[in-house]
């Protein structure tokens, strides 16, 4: 809230509190009770100072969450500086030691700078940050997105082949033990993951089977399967590309969409509020749609651990 929609509603308090109090302050002569017009007067004072007091109350409340906020961005500007002057310090030594403007170490660290330069433009312009699969080795960093949301609930797609391992990529594994291990634990609300199959008898092989009876035996962990030709073709209907199937939706504040897998993952990050907008509609039309999203088809009633799931997933005879 700007400085003029605050003062403006200020002076609308200001007057919603006087009509208030005047009217309320003359309820007992409506009512039959005979006060005197000092007493309605002090009555009237009364309660024109109580929600003074209220508003004074929410105001200041309200002043130091901003006060909080601002000293966060201060402290992040500050931090970011920090970090530049150490740069420019360290440059300005290289440049001293420098043969030429060609100096080799010069070139070098100037490129660097303008790649990066060029990156972050790129970030917040666009809304967008391109990053490898060691993003999931920091995955505490991507789920602080959730703090202050209602809806803490972790969406996202998993494509599975026929012979595709659950966890061939260990930040992959990281990734999903640490934001189950959340779930248990309350810091998210659930997880809902749609496995898209090439083939729905892909749910009797052993490692699929395990996956579906882990999230069977686990609260708050939630599945559909759905076939690989149906969600690709409501994703085009929906004006989705197909080179993005596999995605992860962090509330209405972050979208993550897997770009290759090969020979690294590289991903794309968005805040982008049309684009999660978008796929969060795709992926909640396919859940609700019970002849195309299956339920899990596990009747596991024993608990599955990680550890069993883990476990038979590197077995290599299967």
């Amino acid at each position: 809230m700007n400085s003029t929609e605050n003062g403006k509603r200020q002076i609308l308090m200001l007057a919603l509190s006087l009509t208030a109090s005047i009217l309320l302050g003359f309820v007992p002569g409506w009512t039959g009770i005979n006060f005197t017009l000092a007493d309605q007067i002090q009555f009237t004072l009364g309660l024109f100072l109580a929600f003074l007091l209220i508003d004074l109350v929410w105001l200041t409340s309200s002043s130091a969450a901003h006060e909080r906020k601002e000293h966060e961005l201060w402290k992040l500007r500050e931090d970011c500086d920090s970090e530049l002057m150490n740069i420019r310090y360290s440059y300005f030594q290289l440049v001293q030691g420098a043969h030429s403007k060609k100096d080799l170490f010069l070139v070098y660290y100037l490129k660097e700078f303008q790649d990066l330069a060029r990156k972050i433009k790129d970030a917040a312009e666009k809304l967008e940050l391109r990053i490898s699969t060691n993003h999931l080795l920091n995955i505490d960093y991507v789920l602080d997105v959730f703090l202050g949301q209602e809806d803490r609930v972790l969406r996202y797609t998993w494509p599975i082949g026929a012979n595709d391992k659950l966890f061939d990529e260990y930040g992959w594994r990281r990734y999903f033990e640490v934001t189950t291990d959340m779930v248990m634990h309350g810091k998210l609300n659930g997880i809902r993951a749609m496995f898209v199959f090439d083939d729905l008898t892909i749910c009797n092989s052993p490692r699929v089977k395990k996956l579906l009876d882990f999230f069977q035996t686990h609260k708050g962990l939630e599945c559909r399967i759905v076939r690989k030709d149906d969600f690709e073709a409501i994703s085009t209907s929906n004006g989705i590309p197909l080179n993005y199937i596999d995605f992860g939706i962090y509330g209405d504040r972050l979208l993550y969409r897997s770009e290759q897998y090969k020979p690294e993952i590289i991903g794309v990050f968005t805040k982008d509020p049309v684009l999660i907008r978008n796929y969060t509609g795709l992926f909640e039309t396919i859940w609700d749609m019970p002849g195309i999203a299956r339920n899990n088809p596990s009747r596991e009633t024993s608990v599955v651990t990680i550890e069993e799931l883990m476990e038979i997933d590197s077995d290599a005879t299967i």
